[in-house]
């Protein structure tokens, strides 16, 4: 009994000190200018419209682009269980928003994904900056060094919302994964 108790002690520490690591990382999205934002899908209600999550990244990148700290937005999602292709979604709501400069990609199912299309999609050299949940940042920011871009920045809106306290949980396990396929 005594070494279980001891068990989970260390364990709750290690727990501790992953989750305030990983919180800190997602903290910095301190950077000038890049050459696109890529902002990753999330849910599409079923009736079409933005879920508050998505809507509060496109506001982001729309944000950065207005300001010039950004030439051209990527939207990146998949075809969820709602029926409707993120990206294109993304895509239209950047339109009524006068964004001229999207680049789309409807092969996004993962954050991995993204990153490979991402690459494929724009130009050898380009800079990018990751435009998602400030829990999701440091895996966003991992799997696109992975997938071979150079310069990677991030931002995050502000919004927060209860759900976030799974969310970053899982993002704990997710960003071991993708550290281990950059070993």
């Amino acid at each position: 009994m005594k070494k279980t108790k001891k068990l989970a002690w260390i364990g709750l520490i290690i727990y501790t000190i992953a989750l305030s690591l990983l919180l800190l990382n997602s903290s910095n999205d301190t950077f000038e200018r890049a050459d696109y934002a890529i902002v990753y899908g999330n849910t599409v209600n079923p009736d079409g419209s933005l879920s508050d999550r998505l809507k509060a990244r496109l506001d982001a990148s729309i944000e950065l682009y207005n300001n010039s700290t950004v030439t051209g937005i990527l939207v990146s999602g998949a075809v969820g269980k709602e029926g409707h292709d993120e990206a294109i979604v993304m895509q239209q709501y950047l339109v009524q928003n006068s964004i001229s400069e999207i680049i789309v990609d409807s092969q996004g199912y993962t954050t991995n994904l993204t990153s490979i299309n991402s690459k494929a999609l724009l130009k050898e050299g380009a800079s990018v900056v990751a435009v998602t949940q400030y829990f999701h940042t440091p895996r966003a920011n991992l799997s696109l060094e992975n997938a071979g871009f150079k310069q990677v920045y991030r931002y995050s809106p502000d919004f927060y919302e209860v759900r976030d306290i799974y969310s970053v949980n899982r993002e704990l396990a997710a960003c071991l994964k993708y550290w281990i396929m950059d070993l």
